[in-house]
């Protein structure tokens, strides 16, 4: 096998667990979001939209969301996407490298560091952009942790415990799903960090970077079966239903 290259077995796993998870996420996301629209719970209409929503958001997201490393978008080795979106990202990637070639009118390989640079800003300004919102739900729970602990003194016991489970919702419903996107990008920006220093095409050419980009980007995709888990795990109500259809 050639060093540069990843081995075919490799490959042929990826591409085969990406169509069986793939299949598994969407259906298990979609029984979730038929489960809120046909089911009740006790949290009431409110949630029942909120969580919907969120769903829907999520599933649509990591659906249409492009599913290609970053080291071999930069150099066109391979990609693993959905079918669908194959050929307007192979499009607009060719179309984007003519317009720089012409208009910059420079080596391709300046091109592709300029590529590779504006990438790395872009994925920054999103880390940036989500961290801020972590931060701000990371307040708000403890916002409200507090308030359970010192501002329900004279509330009943049925009361402090309902407000224990919605924190423990929250927590795990924030937590858990962010915890399968965190770990990915992160490992991504490392990526794009071990590009700009070794180079595009020596870390295109390293297979303990490609492996990691592959495995990376693949991680992603289980943020919204992640996210579909605590919905269920967080409501005793929609397991009792799944129980009960079971048994059917």
């Amino acid at each position: 096998m050639n060093s540069t290259e990843l081995s075919a077995g490799f490959q042929s796993a990826v591409t085969l667990a990406r169509y069986i998870y793939g299949e598994l996420n969407f259906g298990s996301d979609a029984c979730v979001c038929l489960l809120i629209v046909l089911y009740g719970d006790p949290r009431g209409k409110a949630y029942r939209k909120y969580i919907f929503s969120l769903q829907v958001s999520v599933q649509i997201s990591g659906s249409t969301s492009m599913r290609e490393s970053p080291v071999f978008l930069n150099l066109g080795r391979c990609s693993y996407e959905w079918l669908r979106t194959h050929y307007p990202i192979q499009l607009s990637v060719n179309v984007r490298r003519i317009i720089v070639s012409k208009v910059v009118q420079c080596r391709r390989r300046y091109c592709e560091w300029l590529a590779l640079k504006n990438m790395l800003k872009l994925v920054c300004l999103q880390m940036i952009y989500a961290s801020c919102f972590f931060v701000v739900m990371l307040f708000m729970i403890l916002q409200l942790i507090r308030e359970i602990k010192h501002g329900m003194t004279q509330a009943s016991s049925s009361t402090k415990r309902y407000q224990k489970r919605a924190v423990h919702s929250l927590i795990m419903q924030g937590t858990v799903p962010s915890v399968t996107f965190i770990f990915p990008a992160v490992s991504m920006l490392f990526l794009f960090l071990y590009s700009m220093i070794a180079g595009p095409k020596e870390a295109a050419n390293n297979q303990i970077a490609s492996k990691m980009s592959v495995l990376s980007i693949n991680g992603m995709s289980l943020h919204a079966f992640a996210h579909s888990l605590t919905i269920i795990s967080c409501s005793p109500s929609y397991q009792k239903t799944i129980f009960n259809l079971m048994r059917r």
